[in-house]
Parts: C-alpha cells; sequence; structure tokens
C-alpha cells in the first residue's frame, strides 16, 4: 500500500499528520480483507436458526422443511410416487403415506356381466356405457394394488363349463372347480402388469386368489386380478347351469340382479309353529335380496315378520310385524340382507297348518362389489 508523505488530515477540529493517516488506511485495508474473508466463509457455511438460517447442511430435489420445535428445522425427505404428504397420528410432524385408493374409489365402474348365446353356460363382460372409461381396482399376488381404465372395454364372452383359456368365446372356469348345484361362482377380470390387457375367468373362491394361480392363466403372463368380482353369477340350478337373469350397475359401482322369471324359495303349508324359521335363498352370501312375499291367513287377523338373521330374534305380533293379514291374506316387497348363509328369518303369529300358507319369492339381489 503506497504511503502517503505530506498531508494533514483534519478531523473534529483537530489535525493529524500523514503517519497517522497511513496507520488508518492500513487499518482499514485489514478491516475489509477480514470482512472479505467472512464472506467468503458465509457462502459455504450452514447457518443456524437464530441467524436467519435452516441448520440444514444439504437436501434432495422434492426435501420439504418444517419446523420439528419452536426453534429448529428439520427436513422431511421426499415421498415416492403417488403418495400424498399428511400430518402423522400423533400431530407432531409431517409425513409421506400410501394413497388409500380402496377408501377413496369404486373397486369396479362401467364393467358388468350378461347371458351370452350359450345362455346356460356363457357370459359376456362389457362396458353398459361405452362413452365413458372402465375404471377397475386390480392386486397382484402380494395385494399390490392400481387402478385400470379402459376406455369402452372390448366385450370378452367366457364360458363356465371349460377350464379357463385365454381369449374371446374361450373356457373360464378356474381348474380347481366343478360345475356343482347351488354352485356360486364370480367373474373376475384378469390383467397383465407389462401391458394392461386383459382377460375374465370364474372361480368359486370370492377372493379370486385361486383363479390368480391357475396353471394357463399364469402361463397367459396374467399376474393381477380385480381386487372384487366383475359380475356374482347366481347359485347354479339344478342341472348346473346358470339361472337366467339381467345385470344392472347400481350406484356406487355396485350391481344389481334380475332374474327373469322369480323363484319360489319358500313355500309354507305345514311348518305349525310360531317360532323362527330360516328361508334359503338362491342368492350369492350376504348379497342384499329383493323379495316379495304372500301370505295367506284364509279366516282371521295373523301378522307376519320378516327380518335379517343379524336382527333381534322376535315373535311376529300386532305390535311387530311385517305384514297383517286380515281374514285374507297380505302381499309386500322387501329388500333386506341376508347372511353368510344366504338365509333370511321370518316368524307368523299364528301357526301355519292346512289352510293358510307363506310363499316367498326373490326377484333378485345386490351386491356393492367392495369387500
Amino acid at each position: 500500500m503506497a504511503q502517503i508523505s505530506s498531508l494533514t488530515q483534519f478531523t473534529n477540529g483537530t489535525s493529524a499528520q500523514a503517519p497517522d493517516i497511513n496507520t488508518n488506511l492500513e487499518t482499514l485495508r485489514q478491516g475489509h480483507n477480514a470482512h472479505d474473508t467472512r464472506l467468503d466463509t458465509l457462502e459455504t457455511e450452514t447457518r443456524p436458526v437464530n441467524e436467519g438460517g435452516t441448520g440444514l447442511a444439504s437436501y434432495t430435489a422434492g426435501d420439504t422443511i418444517y419446523a420439528s420445535a419452536t426453534t429448529t428445522l428439520a427436513k422431511l425427505a421426499k415421498g415416492t410416487a403417488l403418495q400424498y404428504y399428511r400430518m402423522n397420528s400423533g400431530a407432531t410432524a409431517p409425513e409421506w403415506a400410501d394413497l388409500n385408493i380402496i377408501a377413496g374409489i369404486n373397486y369396479v365402474q362401467n364393467l358388468i356381466g350378461k347371458l351370452d348365446t350359450d345362455t346356460d353356460h356363457d357370459i359376456n363382460f362389457y362396458s353398459p356405457n361405452t362413452n365413458y372409461q372402465s375404471h377397475v381396482l386390480v392386486r397382484d399376488a402380494s395385494y399390490n394394488v392400481r387402478i385400470i381404465s379402459k376406455a369402452g372395454t372390448a366385450e370378452i364372452t367366457k364360458r363356465i363349463d371349460a377350464t379357463w383359456a385365454a381369449g374371446n368365446d374361450a373356457g373360464g372356469l378356474d381348474d380347481n372347480d366343478t360345475l356343482a348345484s347351488g354352485q356360486c361362482l364370480y367373474g373376475f377380470m384378469l390383467c397383465k402388469s407389462t401391458d394392461d390387457s386383459v382377460d375374465f375367468g370364474f372361480t368359486d373362491d370370492v377372493t379370486g386368489a385361486s383363479l390368480l394361480t391357475d396353471a394357463a392363466v399364469v402361463a397367459a403372463g396374467f399376474d393381477e386380478i380385480s381386487a372384487v368380482p366383475i359380475h356374482y353369477l347366481p347359485p347354479l340350478d339344478a342341472s348346473s347351469n346358470i339361472i337366467g337373469h339381467k345385470t344392472y350397475e347400481i350406484e356406487g359401482g355396485g350391481v344389481e340382479v334380475i332374474y327373469n322369471v322369480p323363484i319360489r324359495d319358500v313355500n309354507d303349508t305345514t311348518s305349525n309353529s310360531t317360532s323362527a324359521q330360516l328361508a334359503t335363498l338362491t342368492a350369492p352370501a350376504n348379497s342384499k335380496v329383493l323379495i316379495n312375499f304372500n301370505y295367506d291367513a284364509k279366516t282371521d287377523t295373523r301378522f307376519i315378520l320378516i327380518t335379517e338373521t343379524s336382527q333381534t330374534d322376535t315373535a311376529a305380533s300386532a305390535s311387530v310385524y311385517t305384514a297383517e293379514s286380515d281374514s285374507n291374506h297380505a302381499q309386500g316387497q322387501m329388500l333386506l340382507q341376508c347372511d353368510a348363509s344366504s338365509q333370511i328369518r321370518y316368524r307368523v303369529s299364528n301357526a301355519i297348518t292346512a289352510g293358510p300358507s307363506l310363499q316367498i319369492f326373490i326377484r333378485g339381489y345386490q351386491l356393492s362389489r367392495r369387500p
């Protein structure tokens, strides 16, 4: 630094000679250098929170900063694809969590089954509204789930009277099953995770696990299955054939199956008891059944009470009844839940003997297509 040799400095009315000025300038220079050094340090230094920093040395793209205490910041590492941001169970910090698809959407939408050319054995899977996509929640063997969406899924017909084979109009039955009277079959969608191609099949396993491990299904490359059945067939008739029916998709993604001809499941003329009677209906287990009943009391006032088996077993009387027969007959319709044995319960106020009779017809059933 060059020295000043002949200069008088005046500060606050006093004078200073050149040597003093040189000393002051040197002090300024050193201070400036010190500040430069400090700025260089600040550029790489992790600053604490109380000095306006975060206290964090590095980040990964997608990390989130949050307050872990009143004077402390922390970072939450980025989540994985499709996870969502939420508060933890203790309400102390944010976290990433897998989206609960099951709780938030219909398992199946715009995809049902109907009888095809061979009405005894064939079911055609199709989208009832071709203007909208079909959506199906599928799972793999480890129950990892995802949604498959198809633009008006192409119709595929599968046969229950032949073991499963890939393709339209081919066999659809799980190789572990043999058709039998009264058997309930469930129609599932199969999917390949590699290219989202689909097929369908039938099994009497309501979870679909047996169909997913069928040798021909595995060999064809299908490694995913709909999380719930697409179609719930009626119990097979005495000849192991499909009972004639029509299927409709109802609100919430469920299905309603209506029989072409109502089936009389109860024709009680001789029970001779006022105690509870169980009626087994032609419907899948745990479905909501649509029934018609006709109670003919013939001569006097009588009462009938029809309930779900999960409800309290109560005697039919003038204060608790479904219908009253006033010296004639009573008729009505009901929608109620059958149990795991496809049963409902009924009671009459007077024993059914020769003359009086009770008939219960099932018109169809509903299922939510949820576990």
